[in-house]
């Protein structure tokens, strides 16, 4: 049984997420998410808020932005070096540790 969340992370349609002028994605639960940059084209996503503990999300750019996903242990606990999602099909999956903290579980430039 999956999500049905209206208008927002949906497993099976994503909701779209425009990001914060500080660069932060703020979400509402787990779930598939488009994430829109605040400034034009191109925008750096350094924090999501609104997930739980345990709370798995798998994030897309829309189409034409260019976001990158920012490396900071405190923030988003990347894998590596920061992720930059230029294409539509490119997706990071995260999962939240609580307080407001995710780390990466995969990543995939399809683009």
């Amino acid at each position: 049984m999956g999500w049905n969340r209206v208008n927002t992370g949906d497993w099976g349609l994503p909701g779209t997420v425009i990001l914060t002028a500080g660069g932060i994605a703020h979400l509402n639960g787990p779930g598939r998410y488009i994430i829109k940059s605040n400034a034009g084209a191109a925008d750096a996503m350094v924090q999501i808020t609104g997930l739980n503990n345990g709370d798995e999300v798998i994030l897309e750019p829309y189409s034409g932005h260019t976001i990158t996903v920012t490396n900071d242990a405190t923030k988003l606990a990347l894998q590596g070096v920061n992720f930059v999602m230029n294409d539509a099909n490119d997706k990071i999956t995260l999962v939240c540790r609580g307080g407001n903290i995710c780390d990466e579980k995969s990543r995939a430039s399809n683009g």
